[in-house]
């Protein structure tokens, strides 16, 4: 699927499940959206291309600069910190913020420091706005700089960590990453250019202490994976299966191949194609792994789970709800999968929730040439008169849309995509007992048990009396007191709690002052719960500032 397809594919997903009522919706959209699809929209833009072509209308072609180079020092606490750091493109008179307000283009440089603490690159000369952060738990800081021809602009920067959760017995990970082992070079299909070395360098940038290395089509990643284990970071074996029926990722087994033998013709039958599903499952657990079912609501079919087999789903041990290559938002396949998670929870059918960054390009520049495309068509498209609207009136029901959706998400679209789609874009906060640091057994441990929060920033904790996340709350009288543990680095505007029978409640947080780092903790005092019932946590600012946890479950006494 391209890059293109998947967006327009994203965006008609997210127009679909706009109400009718919605107050910035137009209603001639909504009579025509069911029948949309990705395909069709993009005959109508390539139709589209080639009018604006024959008007002369070409894409403008990219103005090489003289490049200058920029050399980076970062510290914490006085001592070189590896860390990442960001350049986004600016204007000398339109400066960035910190809220990434969209300028319609999406064209930042990633890049991260050495062990040294140090960066020295190449950038093309002119203004631009500098982020250097490290996760979660830190303070990020900002620069403007401007870089000339054949000159050194120099950046330095002390990160503040405002917390540090492995104190508290918290761990960051990664367990859905690729590599150059997933590229044709190696018999995979995927273009990913990355060592194992790289991908681990990169992980750590974002303050990660365990990852693993899930490539397809084989297991040949495994020992240069392993040989990147240092005093701060804990390398998973791993694999993600590819079934026809959705990606299983076999997480932990180490230096066995477990394979799905995909049926073909007439041995491809339901209940083939169900006993293999079984028999992998029984598989990895055997070899001491975990079985995760990945992305249970993706686009396409092939690596989505079957929705027939939805009576089977308990095989797994845990649900990748959220995947980093599109963003956690309403209508979204992210979206769609944590709504599946919740309706097995409404079941009693619990299974511990996960994330993972899913990433093939640690440079994070995958959408910076169909973006700027998308915006072109989308301004020249709205330049066009009624007459030249008429000679593409077969599509007027695609353009349309096209414009609609553009329109509505792509502002949203662009924040996230500057401040994702790279390793540990979205991470998976592990609970290890006090004293342990991350291994495969206690990683592996937390993953299944469900002590565990996601998050692509927030850091939030939940319990019930106590009774942390994945843990059972039994209780006599059907009240409770609910804490909420949460800081961030960013503002934030509520939080969510989710419990049985489709019950909300929404936390709005109080209005803070400017800080570079906020503490949301609040505790709710006689919380009334049902004798059989569950409550989990979202924390939201938007969709680049977000947090859910895994439930408490809830049981009478």
């Amino acid at each position: 699927m391209s890059k293109l397809t998947k967006f327009l594919s994203l965006g008609i997903d997210m127009m679909q499940a706009l109400p009718e009522d919605d107050p910035q919706g137009a209603s001639e959209f909504f009579k025509y959206r069911k029948y949309m699809n990705a395909d069709k929209m993009e005959r109508a833009l390539k139709a589209l291309k080639a009018y604006l072509d024959k008007k002369g209308e070409k894409a403008p072609e990219t103005t090489e600069r003289r490049a200058g180079s920029v050399e980076v020092t970062v510290t914490s606490e006085g001592k070189p910190l590896l860390c990442e750091v960001r350049f986004y493109g600016e204007e000398k008179d339109n400066l960035l913020t910190d809220e990434y307000t969209p300028v319609g283009r999406i064209d930042f440089v990633r890049k991260i420091t050495g062990e040294d603490g140090k960066l020295l690159t190449g950038i093309p000369e002119g203004f631009w706005f500098v982020k250097i952060s490290k996760g979660s738990e830190y303070v990020s800081e900002y620069r403007h700089i401007e870089v000339k021809a054949g000159e050194t602009a120099e950046v330095k920067a002390e990160l503040t960590r405002f917390v540090n959760l492995e104190k508290e017995g918290y761990f960051a990970g990664d367990i859905h990453h690729h590599s150059i082992y997933s590229s044709p070079v190696w018999g995979g299909t995927d273009d990913v250019i990355e060592s194992a070395a790289e991908v681990a360098d990169s992980m750590r940038a974002l303050g990660l202490t365990y990852g693993a290395l899930s490539d397809h089509h084989n297991i040949l990643n495994h020992k240069d994976w392993k040989a990147c284990e240092k005093p701060d970071f804990f390398p998973i074996p791993s694999k993600e299966i590819s079934t026809s029926n959705g990606h299983v990722l076999s997480l932990g087994v180490d230096g066995f191949d477990v394979i799905y033998d995909i049926p073909l013709g007439e041995k491809r039958t339901e209940d083939r194609l169900r006993k293999e599903f079984v028999r992998i499952t029984d598989e990895i657990r055997e070899k001491g792994g975990l079985p995760q079912l990945n992305h249970p609501r993706d686009l396409q079919v092939s690596i989505s789970w079957n929705r027939d087999f939805y009576d089977m789903t308990d095989i797994f041990e845990t649900m990748e709800i959220w995947n980093g290559s599109n963003p956690m938002y309403f209508g979204s396949t992210n979206a769609k999968a944590a709504m599946f998670w919740r309706d097995l929870l409404e079941e009693g059918r619990y299974i511990p929730a996960t994330s993972g960054s899913d990433t093939h390009n640690t440079r994070a520049d995958d959408y910076h040439e169909m973006y700027g495309e998308a915006m072109r068509l989308f301004k020249e498209l709205g330049r066009l008169s009624k007459d030249e609207l008429a000679e593409l009136s077969e599509f007027k029901k695609e353009l349309e849309s096209f414009r609609f959706i553009v329109g509505r998400f792509m502002p949203m679209l662009e924040s996230w995509a500057k401040t994702t789609l790279t390793s540990g874009c979205v991470r998976t906060y592990v609970k290890l007992n006090e004293g342990e640091r991350p291994n495969k057994e206690n990683v592996l441990s937390a993953l299944r048990s469900g002590h565990s929060f996601l998050t692509v920033g927030p850091i939030l904790t939940i319990d019930v009396d106590g009774v942390p996340m994945g843990e059972t709350a039994r209780l006599k009288n059907g009240t409770a007191t609910v804490n909420i543990g949460l800081r961030s680095n960013r503002k934030l505007e509520k939080v969510m709690l989710y419990s049985a029978k489709g019950r909300e409640y929404t936390v709005y947080l109080p209005e803070k002052e400017s800080a570079p780092y906020y503490d949301y903790g609040t505790q709710l005092k006689d919380f009334v719960f049902e004798d059989e019932d569950y409550i989990f946590a979202v924390a939201s600012g938007d969709v680049t500032n977000l947090a859910i946890t895994n439930p408490v479950l809830i049981r009478k006494a």
